[in-house]
């Protein structure tokens, strides 16, 4: 069995019409293996920006283990990535990239036998990113005059690349993944500041409507090998967006938000993958070990994903909790998302929770009327990015180690 994983940045889950249930679908392509396929609907990412989510997914690992928070790091090479593993298998493994923050210049190509970005660029923004990262840098400059466009390509060009791979290794045992970079807030009108909202609305819907005809191109090269029906699909987004409904900005990375971290997660393989729709939490630190189960792969690697393939298949929820961290750069904010609650944590002192069923735009917070919820939520989120306590937090952390232990009531 083949092994096909989209990543699309930037990708809102509510633009795909297996989501929305609009009529007139800008995904008509992906609607198809979501037809045929396993629709998660309650699929979180870890992190607001590419390079640390994508590493996440990569190696089934929180930003708080592996290190990585934000762009600009490379994937650290004592983890073990699932091309890593695959190769290990006898799988031909290939990457083809869209976007510089994972390109080989960040040793995304850790594992893969062919890897295909935008390489001697990449390499060159990497370095002058070194330079500085501040409102006026030079990186922000060389793209703003448009000198030349070195940070991403658009999906025709990653394609190409694609295509010519498959024409030339359909017949061997492939894990193939593929990131689009079309979508990201750069490519549709942020650097120029006097673009409507409307304008950048409708050129994110379009460019929607472009990386769905990207993998509409992967499909039918697929039939036309006569190898889609032995090929497993996993779409899926690094990261969401906000088109300025909650924070009044559009982009990612400044908070936690539905829209930044509830993504698309589509799996499809004929006679393997069940058609249903599934309401349980996720998370995209278990895509990686989700794989391996499937294809009864044994992996010795500690990770902080699981497997969710008794999810898939018996509506089981394995994952009670997902740890969210919003992009360093724009402040500190960590948050607890579950199925029913979000909590969220500014400055390791400012509290927010709220509804997530009832209010997913985050407008009614409820931090007064959940206080002991609240603390406990706050002392687990502390413990799990290392935080200090106060003293009545470590007293209360105490009292409930205590009562776990049995020692008090």
């Amino acid at each position: 069995m083949n092994i096909i994983w989209v990543s699309i940045d930037s990708l809102r889950r509510d633009k795909i019409g297996a989501y929305s249930n609009k009529e007139n679908s800008l995904t008509p392509n992906i609607d198809e293996l979501a037809k045929n396929g396993t629709v998660f609907a309650q699929h979180m990412t870890v992190l607001n920006g590419s390079t640390p989510t994508q590493i996440s997914m990569f190696t089934g690992l929180y930003p708080s283990t592996h290190g990585v928070h934000e762009n600009g790091y490379p994937l650290p090479n004592k983890f073990n990535t699932i091309a890593e593993i695959l190769k290990e298998k006898d799988y031909v493994t290939c990457g083809a990239v869209s976007g510089g923050a994972v390109g080989s210049a960040y040793n995304f190509n850790k594992g893969f036998d062919y890897f295909y970005d935008n390489s001697k660029y990449d390499k060159i923004m990497r370095f002058i990113r070194k330079i500085g990262t501040e409102k006026y840098n030079l990186r922000k400059i060389l793209r703003d005059l448009k000198l030349f466009d070195v940070f991403w390509r658009s999906y025709d060009k990653t394609n190409k690349d694609v295509l010519n791979w498959l024409e030339k290794n359909y017949n061997k045992n492939f894990f193939l993944f593929i990131h689009y970079f079309d979508l990201h807030g750069d490519t549709y009108g942020m650097i120029n500041k006097k673009i409507e909202k409307e304008f950048k609305l409708m050129n994110y819907d379009e460019n929607v409507k472009l990386t769905d005809k990207a993998v509409g191109e992967i499909i039918n090269s697929l039939k036309k090998l006569n190898i889609f029906e032995n090929t497993m699909f996993i779409i899926t987004a690094d990261h969401g967006e906000d088109l300025n409904e909650n924070v009044g900005k559009t982009g990612h990375g400044r908070n936690i938000t539905e829209d930044e971290f509830r993504i698309p997660l589509i799996m499809y393989k004929k006679d393997l993958i069940p058609k249903k729709f599934i309401n349980v939490l996720t998370r995209s630190i278990d895509i990686y070990p989700t794989i391996l189960e499937l294809l009864n792969i044994n992996s010795f690697s500690k990770i902080d994903g699981v497997s969710l393939k008794r999810s898939i298949f018996d509506d089981i929820q394995i994952v009670e909790d997902v740890f969210l961290e919003s992009y360093p750069l724009y402040g500190d904010i960590k948050a607890i998302r579950t199925k029913d609650w979000l909590y969220i944590l500014r400055n390791q002192n400012e509290e927010e929770f709220y509804d997530i069923n009832k209010d997913q735009n985050l407008q009614n917070n409820l931090v007064k009327d959940n206080k002991d919820l609240c603390l406990k939520l706050r002392i687990k989120l502390k413990n799990h990015f290392s935080m200090q306590y106060k003293p009545e937090e470590r007293d209360a952390y105490t009292k409930d180690m205590l009562r776990e232990l049995g020692y008090i009531k």
